[in-house]
């Protein structure tokens, strides 16, 4: 007897590690209040926490889920590289997508720093694997970028935009670039690279007023962040108007945000779903046997749809012990965007 589960335990380990080699697809229609009805429809493809991994030669596998698909824009919501810095992967999921479909990333904690502040050799504060990824195909997503779709127009940002005080941060940069100016050695290789990382931010906020000045309230916006938001953050991004929710930075309402992190919780049990939920400003201290619409899934927050997606990986937020994916494969996910709710 002993035999037998000894090798039912080894099965199990074997049909895992098979799963989590063969990602799956999450369609999911999304609910959003008040969607123009010229979005009704509209398809995001997102996927997040791929860190450097290969599935399949240039990513066929994960081509291979979306091949029939129509999407209109993509998502890609952080740690697609990892702390390997490996972004070869990364470069052939970008490069086998339709060139005529915009592909936007942010980056995620565990990804190489995407902005670098100390000498490195090259004019652009921008790191390498940024500069790869866009060389390939992907908007890197810093500041707000405008996308036309059935004669309507939306607007992506990273998350941190709207909870930023913009004005403050302005200040900051100034003072910055003044201090770096007029220090003993403005020359210097240490100072010359702060100051292009400070000009490059302070040409970002520029281009964060340019975007105001065309933004309408009726326009469509989108965060893309890589850890989910909390209800802080929403405090931050919006206020209420008159009892209508309007953005703090920008006009209109923030309608939908998009992120990843979670990796879908890691370890799930049959039917009763993930073990653990990591600190975070969605799921506070975190703790076991959590609700599964903090970690993956659509959840409201204060009245704004937050989708988060499963993932393609495995993250350290997690305990050594829960390290693995189990009865959780990997997943991208395909969003339909609809007024209509369920």
């Amino acid at each position: 007897m002993p035999l037998f589960f000894v090798l039912l335990l080894l099965a199990g380990v074997f049909l895992n590690a098979a799963n989590n080699r063969h990602p799956g697809k999450d369609t999911q229609r999304v609910s959003i209040p008040n969607l123009p009805d010229r979005l009704e429809g509209f398809r995001i493809l997102h996927l997040s926490d791929l860190h450097g991994r290969e599935y399949g030669i240039d990513q066929q596998k994960l081509l291979n889920l979306i091949k029939d698909d129509n999407y209109h824009a993509v998502c890609l919501t952080g740690d697609m590289v990892g702390s390997s810095g490996n972004v070869q992967p990364l470069l052939d999921l970008i490069q086998a997508l339709p060139q005529d479909i915009p592909v936007f990333l942010v980056a995620g904690d565990e990804d190489p720093s995407p902005i670098l502040s100390a000498p490195h050799g090259d004019a652009s504060p921008k790191a390498s694997w940024v500069l790869e990824a866009e060389k390939a195909g992907a908007i890197f997503l810093d500041r707000p970028v405008k996308m036309e779709f059935n004669k309507s127009t939306l607007w992506l940002c990273p998350a941190d935009l709207f909870t930023m005080d913009l004005e403050a941060a302005e200040f900051a940069l100034a003072d910055r670039q003044t201090e770096i100016i007029s220090s003993d050695d403005p020359q210097s290789p240490e100072n010359g690279a702060a100051l292009r990382v400070v000009e490059y931010q302070m040409d970002v906020m520029e281009q964060v007023k340019g975007a105001r000045s065309e933004m309408l309230p009726e326009h469509f916006y989108i965060a893309l962040a890589h850890a989910p938001l909390g209800d802080d953050a929403l405090i931050l991004a919006q206020q209420s108007i008159e009892g209508k929710a309007t953005m703090t930075n920008f006009p209109g309402q923030l309608s939908l945000i998009l992120a990843g992190h979670f990796n879908a919780g890691h370890v799930h049990l049959p039917v009763l779903g993930p073990v653990f939920a990591p600190p975070s400003a969605l799921t506070g201290e975190g703790g076991f046997m959590p609700d599964k619409a903090l970690l993956f899934g659509v959840r409201s927050v204060r009245g704004v749809a937050q989708y988060i997606t499963p993932g393609l990986g495995t993250s350290v937020i997690y305990p050594k012990w829960l390290s693995f994916r189990l009865f959780n494969p990997p997943e991208i996910s395909l969003l339909i965007l609809t007024g209509q709710f369920f």
